[in-house]
Formats: C-alpha cells, structure tokens, sequence
C-alpha cells in the first residue's frame, strides 16, 4: 500500500468532523497553490516574526514534545 493509499484509508476511519474539515482546509490549500508565491497578511507575518524570535531565544521544543503536546491537544478536543 503506497502512501496515498494509507492516508486514504486512515482517513476515511476519522469520526471526528472537525480534523475532516481541517484536513479537507490542508488539501484545498495545497490544490489552490497553483504556483510558488505565498502572500501573507500582517497577521500571519507577525506569527512568523514571534517565531523566528522564539528560535533566536531558545525557545524551543523537539519534535517528539511537539508529538505529544499535540497528541494531548487533539484528545481535549
């Protein structure tokens, strides 16, 4: 089973209605980004900015506390 195919397949066993709609908001994007540029409002870009901020200063987690954060997150929902 290729990629796709496992994502399908998990998909489709999903009940929750809102990790659908985010899921189809990931898909709709990717879809609707016919070429390379991304223009971002100043809302986004001041997201962006606390980032690089964040990573200048150290603040920062490794992608297994990032899993688990998000993990916890998704269970309160």
């Amino acid at each position: 089973m290729n990629t796709k195919e496992k994502l399908i397949s998990k998909i489709s066993s999903i009940k929750n209605e809102s990790i659908l709609e985010d899921i189809m908001k990931m898909v709709d994007l990717e879809l609707d980004m016919s070429d390379d540029v991304v223009y971002l409002n100043s809302e986004q870009k001041s997201f962006i900015d606390k980032g690089l901020e964040d990573i200048e200063s150290g603040k920062l987690i490794n992608h297994q506390e990032a899993k688990t954060m998000t993990k916890e997150w998704l269970e309160k929902r």
